[in-house]
Protein backbone atom coordinates (compact mmCIF):
# COMPACT_ATOMS: atom_id res chain seq x y z
CA UNK A 1 0.00 0.00 0.00
CA UNK A 2 2.90 2.34 0.81
CA UNK A 3 4.42 1.47 -2.85
CA UNK A 4 0.95 2.47 -4.62
CA UNK A 5 0.78 5.30 -2.54
CA UNK A 6 3.88 6.72 -3.19
CA UNK A 7 3.68 6.07 -6.69
CA UNK A 8 0.04 7.59 -7.09
CA UNK A 9 1.20 10.69 -4.78
CA UNK A 10 4.53 11.00 -6.71
CA UNK A 11 3.39 10.91 -10.78
CA UNK A 12 0.26 13.28 -9.03
CA UNK A 13 3.12 15.81 -7.73
CA UNK A 14 5.30 15.61 -10.85
CA UNK A 15 2.38 16.18 -12.99
CA UNK A 16 1.00 19.27 -11.19
CA UNK A 17 4.07 20.68 -10.33
CA UNK A 18 5.92 20.16 -13.98
CA UNK A 19 3.36 22.13 -14.92
CA UNK A 20 4.71 25.27 -12.46
CA UNK A 21 7.90 24.17 -13.94
CA UNK A 22 6.60 25.27 -17.73
CA UNK A 23 6.94 28.92 -16.01
CA UNK A 24 10.77 28.66 -15.68
CA UNK A 25 11.24 28.96 -19.41
CA UNK A 26 8.11 31.60 -19.84
CA UNK A 27 9.56 33.64 -16.97
CA UNK A 28 13.60 33.67 -18.23
CA UNK A 29 12.25 34.88 -21.72
CA UNK A 30 10.03 37.22 -20.91
CA UNK A 31 11.33 38.67 -18.26
CA UNK A 32 14.78 40.57 -17.83
CA UNK A 33 17.26 39.21 -15.24
CA UNK A 34 16.49 41.73 -12.82
CA UNK A 35 12.86 41.02 -12.73
CA UNK A 36 13.23 37.41 -12.38
CA UNK A 37 15.58 38.05 -9.74
CA UNK A 38 12.79 40.48 -8.26
CA UNK A 39 10.53 37.68 -8.33
CA UNK A 40 12.31 34.75 -7.14
CA UNK A 41 12.57 37.79 -4.02
CA UNK A 42 9.15 37.18 -3.81
CA UNK A 43 8.73 33.80 -4.11
CA UNK A 44 11.46 33.73 -1.19
CA UNK A 45 9.42 35.58 1.16
CA UNK A 46 5.67 34.27 0.95
CA UNK A 47 6.99 30.65 2.49
CA UNK A 48 8.11 32.34 5.69
CA UNK A 49 5.00 33.87 5.66
CA UNK A 50 2.99 30.94 5.72
CA UNK A 51 5.35 29.32 8.59
CA UNK A 52 4.66 31.74 10.72
CA UNK A 53 0.66 31.63 10.21
CA UNK A 54 1.23 28.43 11.48
CA UNK A 55 1.78 25.85 9.15
CA UNK A 56 2.56 23.51 11.31
CA UNK A 57 -1.12 22.80 11.71
CA UNK A 58 -1.93 20.78 8.72
CA UNK A 59 1.11 18.72 10.45
CA UNK A 60 -1.28 18.28 13.69
CA UNK A 61 -4.44 17.20 11.33
CA UNK A 62 -2.21 14.33 10.07
CA UNK A 63 -1.14 13.25 13.76
CA UNK A 64 -4.75 13.99 15.34
CA UNK A 65 -7.46 12.46 12.73
CA UNK A 66 -5.90 9.03 13.87
CA UNK A 67 -6.94 9.11 17.31
CA UNK A 68 -10.55 10.00 16.30
CA UNK A 69 -12.91 6.62 15.44
CA UNK A 70 -16.05 8.71 14.78
CA UNK A 71 -16.65 10.44 11.53
CA UNK A 72 -18.88 13.18 12.82
CA UNK A 73 -15.79 13.96 15.44
CA UNK A 74 -13.29 14.23 12.37
CA UNK A 75 -15.23 16.25 10.50
CA UNK A 76 -15.69 19.24 13.72
CA UNK A 77 -11.96 18.18 14.19
CA UNK A 78 -11.11 19.18 10.84
CA UNK A 79 -13.52 22.15 10.91
CA UNK A 80 -11.91 23.73 13.81
CA UNK A 81 -8.43 23.87 12.70
CA UNK A 82 -9.55 25.91 9.27
CA UNK A 83 -10.94 28.24 11.76
CA UNK A 84 -8.37 28.48 13.48
CA UNK A 85 -5.91 28.90 10.74
CA UNK A 86 -7.89 31.31 9.07
CA UNK A 87 -8.23 33.79 11.91
CA UNK A 88 -4.45 32.88 12.15
CA UNK A 89 -3.79 33.75 8.70
CA UNK A 90 -6.05 37.01 8.48
CA UNK A 91 -4.74 39.09 11.61
CA UNK A 92 -1.29 38.33 10.61
CA UNK A 93 -1.91 38.94 6.88
CA UNK A 94 -3.00 42.84 8.17
CA UNK A 95 -0.15 43.00 10.59
CA UNK A 96 2.39 42.34 7.79
CA UNK A 97 0.79 44.58 5.33
CA UNK A 98 0.51 47.38 7.67
CA UNK A 99 4.07 47.44 8.92
CA UNK A 100 5.64 46.06 5.69
CA UNK A 101 7.45 48.82 5.10
CA UNK A 102 9.22 48.81 8.78
CA UNK A 103 9.85 45.02 8.11
CA UNK A 104 11.63 44.36 4.94
CA UNK A 105 13.37 47.85 3.92
CA UNK A 106 15.94 46.46 6.40
CA UNK A 107 16.54 43.00 4.63
CA UNK A 108 16.95 44.41 1.16
CA UNK A 109 19.01 46.91 -0.69
CA UNK A 110 17.64 46.82 -4.43
CA UNK A 111 13.63 45.52 -2.99
CA UNK A 112 11.13 47.08 -1.74
CA UNK A 113 7.71 46.50 -0.31
CA UNK A 114 5.91 48.43 -2.75
CA UNK A 115 5.01 47.20 -5.10
CA UNK A 116 6.69 43.98 -5.31
CA UNK A 117 6.83 42.07 -1.66
CA UNK A 118 3.01 43.18 -0.90
CA UNK A 119 2.33 40.34 -3.24
CA UNK A 120 3.69 38.17 -0.61
CA UNK A 121 0.97 38.55 1.52
CA UNK A 122 -1.89 37.39 -0.35
CA UNK A 123 0.11 34.36 -2.13
CA UNK A 124 0.56 32.82 1.16
CA UNK A 125 -2.96 33.30 2.41
CA UNK A 126 -4.00 31.91 -0.35
CA UNK A 127 -1.28 28.78 -0.23
CA UNK A 128 -1.43 28.19 3.37
CA UNK A 129 -5.61 27.56 2.93
CA UNK A 130 -4.98 25.31 -0.18
CA UNK A 131 -2.36 23.54 1.95
CA UNK A 132 -5.43 22.35 4.27
CA UNK A 133 -7.03 21.01 1.49
CA UNK A 134 -5.04 19.04 0.51
CA UNK A 135 -3.60 17.82 4.04
CA UNK A 136 -7.84 16.66 5.12
CA UNK A 137 -7.62 14.56 2.08
CA UNK A 138 -4.17 13.28 2.38
CA UNK A 139 -4.88 12.42 5.55
CA UNK A 140 -8.13 10.53 4.96
CA UNK A 141 -5.13 8.45 2.28
CA UNK A 142 -7.49 9.62 -0.60
CA UNK A 143 -4.32 10.32 -2.86
CA UNK A 144 -6.42 9.98 -6.24
CA UNK A 145 -8.32 13.35 -4.63
CA UNK A 146 -5.64 15.34 -3.61
CA UNK A 147 -3.58 14.74 -7.16
CA UNK A 148 -6.77 16.04 -9.21
CA UNK A 149 -7.03 18.88 -6.87
CA UNK A 150 -3.21 19.42 -7.35
CA UNK A 151 -2.99 18.80 -11.26
CA UNK A 152 -6.49 21.06 -10.95
CA UNK A 153 -4.69 24.10 -8.53
CA UNK A 154 -1.24 24.31 -10.88
CA UNK A 155 -3.25 24.33 -14.31
CA UNK A 156 -5.31 27.19 -13.24
CA UNK A 157 -2.01 29.03 -11.90
CA UNK A 158 -0.09 28.30 -14.60
CA UNK A 159 -3.21 29.49 -17.32
CA UNK A 160 -3.85 32.77 -15.97
CA UNK A 161 -0.15 33.77 -15.56
CA UNK A 162 0.72 32.34 -19.11
CA UNK A 163 -2.43 35.42 -19.95
CA UNK A 164 -0.55 38.05 -17.90
CA UNK A 165 2.94 37.60 -18.65
CA UNK A 166 2.80 35.87 -22.21
CA UNK A 167 -0.33 37.53 -24.11
CA UNK A 168 -1.19 40.12 -22.32
CA UNK A 169 2.96 41.15 -21.64
CA UNK A 170 2.52 42.38 -18.48
CA UNK A 171 6.20 41.43 -17.13
CA UNK A 172 6.90 41.12 -13.76
CA UNK A 173 3.34 42.84 -12.66
CA UNK A 174 1.66 40.54 -14.51
CA UNK A 175 3.62 37.44 -12.92
CA UNK A 176 2.87 38.47 -9.68
CA UNK A 177 -0.74 39.75 -10.21
CA UNK A 178 -1.47 36.23 -11.99
CA UNK A 179 -0.42 34.23 -9.35
CA UNK A 180 -2.53 36.17 -6.65
CA UNK A 181 -5.80 36.54 -8.90
CA UNK A 182 -5.19 32.54 -9.69
CA UNK A 183 -5.02 31.44 -6.29
CA UNK A 184 -7.38 33.27 -4.93
CA UNK A 185 -9.59 31.51 -7.46
CA UNK A 186 -8.46 28.14 -7.06
CA UNK A 187 -9.06 28.79 -2.54
CA UNK A 188 -12.57 29.79 -4.19
CA UNK A 189 -13.22 26.75 -5.64
CA UNK A 190 -11.61 24.53 -3.08
CA UNK A 191 -13.52 26.18 0.20
CA UNK A 192 -16.95 25.11 -1.78
CA UNK A 193 -15.53 21.22 -2.28
CA UNK A 194 -14.45 21.10 1.05
CA UNK A 195 -17.60 21.55 2.56
CA UNK A 196 -19.16 18.34 2.21
CA UNK A 197 -16.34 16.69 4.63
CA UNK A 198 -16.01 19.06 7.35
CA UNK A 199 -18.01 20.77 10.03
CA UNK A 200 -17.24 23.89 11.44
CA UNK A 201 -17.19 23.94 15.58
CA UNK A 202 -14.63 25.62 17.29
CA UNK A 203 -13.82 22.78 19.72
CA UNK A 204 -11.20 24.30 22.21
CA UNK A 205 -9.36 20.86 23.01
CA UNK A 206 -8.42 20.47 19.39
CA UNK A 207 -7.44 24.27 19.13
CA UNK A 208 -5.14 23.52 22.06
CA UNK A 209 -3.59 20.39 21.34
CA UNK A 210 -2.90 21.76 17.07
CA UNK A 211 -1.20 25.07 19.08
CA UNK A 212 0.87 22.51 21.22
CA UNK A 213 1.82 20.50 18.44
CA UNK A 214 2.79 23.61 15.89
CA UNK A 215 4.11 26.12 17.75
CA UNK A 216 7.66 24.13 18.11
CA UNK A 217 7.61 23.30 14.76
CA UNK A 218 7.90 27.14 13.77
CA UNK A 219 11.56 27.69 15.14
CA UNK A 220 12.24 24.55 13.02
CA UNK A 221 10.03 25.53 9.73
CA UNK A 222 12.00 28.97 9.61
CA UNK A 223 15.56 26.90 9.90
CA UNK A 224 14.39 24.83 6.85
CA UNK A 225 13.63 28.35 5.03
CA UNK A 226 16.60 29.99 6.05
CA UNK A 227 18.52 26.84 4.56
CA UNK A 228 16.66 26.95 1.62
CA UNK A 229 15.65 30.22 1.10
CA UNK A 230 17.44 32.72 2.59
CA UNK A 231 20.72 32.70 0.64
CA UNK A 232 18.40 34.35 -1.71
CA UNK A 233 18.02 37.32 0.23
CA UNK A 234 21.79 37.33 1.08
CA UNK A 235 22.96 36.99 -2.46
CA UNK A 236 21.00 39.88 -3.46
CA UNK A 237 23.05 41.52 -0.54
CA UNK A 238 26.44 40.60 -1.19
CA UNK A 239 26.27 40.40 -5.19
CA UNK A 240 23.44 41.41 -7.47
CA UNK A 241 20.57 40.96 -9.35
CA UNK A 242 21.70 39.04 -12.47
CA UNK A 243 23.86 36.50 -10.22
CA UNK A 244 20.84 35.81 -8.22
CA UNK A 245 19.06 35.21 -10.72
CA UNK A 246 21.49 32.71 -12.14
CA UNK A 247 21.38 31.15 -8.68
CA UNK A 248 17.94 30.93 -8.50
CA UNK A 249 17.50 29.14 -11.88
CA UNK A 250 20.16 26.33 -10.49
CA UNK A 251 18.16 26.04 -7.39
CA UNK A 252 14.64 25.90 -8.91
CA UNK A 253 15.35 23.53 -11.00
CA UNK A 254 17.10 21.24 -8.82
CA UNK A 255 13.66 21.26 -6.66
CA UNK A 256 12.04 19.31 -8.49
CA UNK A 257 14.24 16.57 -6.56
CA UNK A 258 12.65 17.58 -3.65
CA UNK A 259 9.22 17.62 -5.21
CA UNK A 260 10.00 14.02 -5.28
CA UNK A 261 11.32 13.23 -2.23
CA UNK A 262 8.06 15.41 -0.57
CA UNK A 263 5.48 13.29 -2.75
CA UNK A 264 7.19 9.77 -1.21
CA UNK A 265 7.42 11.02 1.94
CA UNK A 266 3.81 11.90 2.03
CA UNK A 267 3.36 8.03 1.66
CA UNK A 268 6.42 7.24 3.90
CA UNK A 269 4.83 8.93 6.90
CA UNK A 270 1.69 6.84 7.19
CA UNK A 271 2.83 3.90 5.94
CA UNK A 272 5.82 4.22 8.81
CA UNK A 273 3.35 5.15 11.34
CA UNK A 274 1.10 2.23 10.83
CA UNK A 275 4.07 -0.15 10.94
CA UNK A 276 6.00 1.62 13.82
CA UNK A 277 4.05 -0.38 16.51
CA UNK A 278 4.79 -3.54 14.96
CA UNK A 279 8.05 -5.22 15.65
CA UNK A 280 7.81 -7.77 13.19
CA UNK A 281 7.75 -5.16 10.76
CA UNK A 282 11.00 -3.98 11.08
CA UNK A 283 12.48 -5.96 7.97
CA UNK A 284 9.79 -4.03 6.11
CA UNK A 285 10.78 -0.74 7.03
CA UNK A 286 14.88 -1.76 7.07
CA UNK A 287 13.83 -2.68 3.07
CA UNK A 288 11.80 0.84 2.31
CA UNK A 289 14.50 2.79 3.81
CA UNK A 290 17.07 1.05 1.56
CA UNK A 291 14.46 1.53 -1.59
CA UNK A 292 13.60 5.44 -0.83
CA UNK A 293 16.97 6.32 -1.14
CA UNK A 294 18.08 4.11 -3.71
CA UNK A 295 15.21 6.12 -5.84
CA UNK A 296 16.50 8.90 -4.66
CA UNK A 297 20.09 9.33 -5.78
CA UNK A 298 19.36 7.56 -9.44
CA UNK A 299 16.61 10.56 -10.08
CA UNK A 300 19.72 13.22 -8.66
CA UNK A 301 22.30 11.03 -10.69
CA UNK A 302 20.01 11.60 -13.98
CA UNK A 303 19.39 15.32 -13.00
CA UNK A 304 22.67 15.81 -12.91
CA UNK A 305 23.90 14.17 -16.11
CA UNK A 306 21.78 16.42 -18.03
CA UNK A 307 22.12 19.33 -15.58
CA UNK A 308 23.97 21.31 -18.70
CA UNK A 309 20.79 20.38 -20.97
CA UNK A 310 18.40 21.35 -18.44
CA UNK A 311 19.96 24.66 -17.59
CA UNK A 312 19.78 25.35 -21.56
CA UNK A 313 16.14 23.97 -22.13
CA UNK A 314 14.09 26.24 -19.17
CA UNK A 315 17.16 29.59 -19.80
CA UNK A 316 18.99 31.04 -22.04
CA UNK A 317 22.71 31.47 -22.93
CA UNK A 318 23.14 33.60 -20.61
CA UNK A 319 22.19 31.32 -17.67
CA UNK A 320 24.23 28.30 -18.40
CA UNK A 321 26.43 29.21 -15.26
CA UNK A 322 23.26 28.25 -13.39
CA UNK A 323 24.57 24.46 -14.63
CA UNK A 324 26.92 24.27 -11.91
CA UNK A 325 24.96 25.30 -9.03
CA UNK A 326 22.71 22.84 -10.44
CA UNK A 327 24.41 19.49 -9.45
CA UNK A 328 25.24 20.62 -5.98
CA UNK A 329 21.85 21.60 -5.29
CA UNK A 330 20.61 17.90 -6.44
CA UNK A 331 23.39 16.30 -3.93
CA UNK A 332 21.91 18.96 -1.37
CA UNK A 333 18.71 17.16 -1.74
CA UNK A 334 19.78 13.57 -1.80
CA UNK A 335 21.56 13.86 1.83
CA UNK A 336 18.37 15.67 3.10
CA UNK A 337 16.18 12.67 2.22
CA UNK A 338 18.37 10.95 5.16
CA UNK A 339 16.84 13.54 7.28
CA UNK A 340 13.35 13.11 6.09
CA UNK A 341 13.59 9.22 6.91
CA UNK A 342 14.61 10.08 10.34
CA UNK A 343 12.43 12.41 11.17
CA UNK A 344 9.39 10.34 10.75
CA UNK A 345 10.57 8.58 13.94
CA UNK A 346 10.78 11.84 15.82
CA UNK A 347 7.38 12.95 14.89
CA UNK A 348 6.36 9.38 15.95
CA UNK A 349 7.04 9.46 19.87
CA UNK A 350 5.92 12.90 19.72
CA UNK A 351 9.50 14.33 20.48
CA UNK A 352 8.93 17.77 18.01
CA UNK A 353 11.03 20.22 20.65
CA UNK A 354 13.89 18.08 19.28
CA UNK A 355 13.43 18.89 15.31
CA UNK A 356 13.72 22.50 15.87
CA UNK A 357 16.62 22.32 17.82
CA UNK A 358 18.12 19.99 14.60
CA UNK A 359 16.67 22.84 12.30
CA UNK A 360 17.82 25.85 14.20
CA UNK A 361 21.41 24.31 14.61
CA UNK A 362 21.64 23.84 10.63
CA UNK A 363 19.82 26.98 9.77
CA UNK A 364 23.09 29.17 12.31
CA UNK A 365 25.47 27.20 9.96
CA UNK A 366 24.19 27.50 6.97
CA UNK A 367 23.62 31.50 7.56
CA UNK A 368 26.99 32.03 9.03
CA UNK A 369 28.56 30.39 6.56
CA UNK A 370 26.58 32.29 3.79
CA UNK A 371 27.88 35.76 5.65
CA UNK A 372 31.41 34.45 5.78
CA UNK A 373 31.78 32.86 2.15
CA UNK A 374 29.68 34.38 0.10
CA UNK A 375 31.63 37.84 -0.38
CA UNK A 376 34.85 35.97 -1.11
CA UNK A 377 33.33 32.94 -3.35
CA UNK A 378 30.49 34.31 -5.08
CA UNK A 379 26.93 32.95 -5.01
CA UNK A 380 28.28 29.34 -5.77
CA UNK A 381 29.25 29.76 -2.05
CA UNK A 382 25.68 29.21 -1.12
CA UNK A 383 25.41 26.16 -2.91
CA UNK A 384 28.04 24.70 -0.58
CA UNK A 385 26.79 25.98 2.52
CA UNK A 386 23.51 23.95 1.84
CA UNK A 387 25.09 20.73 1.07
CA UNK A 388 26.93 21.44 4.42
CA UNK A 389 23.59 22.46 6.04
CA UNK A 390 21.89 19.30 5.22
CA UNK A 391 24.65 16.88 5.89
CA UNK A 392 24.32 18.79 9.54
CA UNK A 393 20.62 18.00 9.54
CA UNK A 394 20.85 14.37 8.28
CA UNK A 395 23.39 13.36 10.77
CA UNK A 396 21.12 15.09 13.95
CA UNK A 397 18.27 14.02 12.94
CA UNK A 398 19.30 10.13 12.87
CA UNK A 399 20.98 10.21 16.10
CA UNK A 400 17.99 11.21 17.87
CA UNK A 401 15.64 9.10 16.13
CA UNK A 402 17.90 6.12 17.21
CA UNK A 403 18.02 7.36 20.25
CA UNK A 404 13.29 7.43 20.25
CA UNK A 405 12.52 4.51 17.99
CA UNK A 406 15.57 2.86 16.64
CA UNK A 407 14.98 2.96 12.68
CA UNK A 408 17.42 0.11 10.63
CA UNK A 409 19.39 1.49 8.07
CA UNK A 410 21.23 -0.97 5.92
CA UNK A 411 24.42 1.76 5.83
CA UNK A 412 26.15 -0.30 4.20
CA UNK A 413 24.10 -0.52 1.15
CA UNK A 414 23.41 3.23 1.71
CA UNK A 415 27.10 3.98 1.38
CA UNK A 416 27.48 1.80 -1.50
CA UNK A 417 24.93 3.09 -3.53
CA UNK A 418 26.07 6.65 -3.14
CA UNK A 419 29.76 6.06 -4.25
CA UNK A 420 28.03 4.05 -7.48
CA UNK A 421 26.17 7.44 -7.93
CA UNK A 422 29.10 9.83 -7.16
CA UNK A 423 31.77 7.58 -9.91
CA UNK A 424 29.25 7.49 -13.11
CA UNK A 425 29.37 11.43 -12.03
CA UNK A 426 32.65 11.55 -11.69
CA UNK A 427 33.45 10.03 -14.95
CA UNK A 428 30.70 12.24 -16.90
CA UNK A 429 32.78 15.11 -16.18
CA UNK A 430 35.40 14.13 -18.19
CA UNK A 431 33.30 14.20 -21.35
CA UNK A 432 32.12 17.92 -22.90
CA UNK A 433 30.12 17.35 -25.26
CA UNK A 434 27.89 20.16 -26.01
CA UNK A 435 26.43 18.49 -29.04
CA UNK A 436 22.92 17.55 -27.79
CA UNK A 437 22.39 15.15 -30.21
CA UNK A 438 25.79 13.21 -29.08
CA UNK A 439 25.37 14.09 -25.65
CA UNK A 440 22.08 13.00 -24.48
CA UNK A 441 22.96 9.17 -25.67
CA UNK A 442 25.93 9.26 -24.21
CA UNK A 443 24.83 10.21 -20.71
CA UNK A 444 21.55 8.11 -21.02
CA UNK A 445 24.42 5.09 -21.13
CA UNK A 446 26.17 5.99 -18.19
CA UNK A 447 22.77 6.47 -16.29
CA UNK A 448 22.53 3.09 -17.44
CA UNK A 449 26.17 1.25 -15.73
CA UNK A 450 23.61 2.73 -12.30
CA UNK A 451 21.35 -0.39 -12.07
CA UNK A 452 24.01 -2.50 -13.68
CA UNK A 453 26.36 -1.70 -10.80
CA UNK A 454 23.75 -2.67 -8.44
CA UNK A 455 22.79 -5.65 -10.24
CA UNK A 456 26.46 -7.06 -10.62
CA UNK A 457 27.47 -5.77 -6.91
CA UNK A 458 24.13 -7.67 -5.47
CA UNK A 459 23.50 -4.49 -4.04
CA UNK A 460 19.68 -4.85 -5.97
CA UNK A 461 18.73 -8.83 -6.74
CA UNK A 462 17.06 -9.67 -9.71
CA UNK A 463 13.81 -11.09 -7.10
CA UNK A 464 14.08 -7.40 -5.13
CA UNK A 465 12.29 -6.04 -8.54
CA UNK A 466 10.08 -8.33 -9.38
CA UNK A 467 8.58 -8.54 -6.05
CA UNK A 468 8.27 -4.84 -6.96
CA UNK A 469 6.78 -5.01 -10.18
CA UNK A 470 4.14 -7.52 -8.72
CA UNK A 471 3.36 -4.94 -5.85
CA UNK A 472 3.06 -2.27 -8.66
CA UNK A 473 0.82 -3.81 -10.71
CA UNK A 474 -0.60 -5.89 -8.41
Amino acid sequence: KFVKESVVYTLGDIFAKSLAFILIPIYTRYLIKSDYAIYNIVITIWPVLVILYFKGIAGYMIRGYFELKAESERKEFFGSLILLSLFISVVLSGLVHIFGDQIFSPLFKDVSYKPYLQFAVGIAFFKLFIHNVLTIYRTKRRPLTVVSLSVFNFAINVAIIILFVVILKKELMGALYGQVISLGLISLIFFLYIQKDIRYKIRGHYIRAALLFSIPLIPHALSGWIINLSDRILIERFSTLENLAIYALGYQLAMALDILINSMNQAWMPFFYSNAANKDQQKELMKSTTFYFTLVVAIGLLMSLYSREIILFAGKMEYIDASKIFPLIVLAFVIHSIYYMSSAAIFYMNKTYIVPFISITAGIINISLNIWWLPQFGYIAAAYSTIISFIVMAVMGYFFAQHFYPIPFQFSKLIAVFIIALLIYGISLLFHLENWFYAIPVKLALFALFPLALILSNLVQIKDIRNFKSIFFG
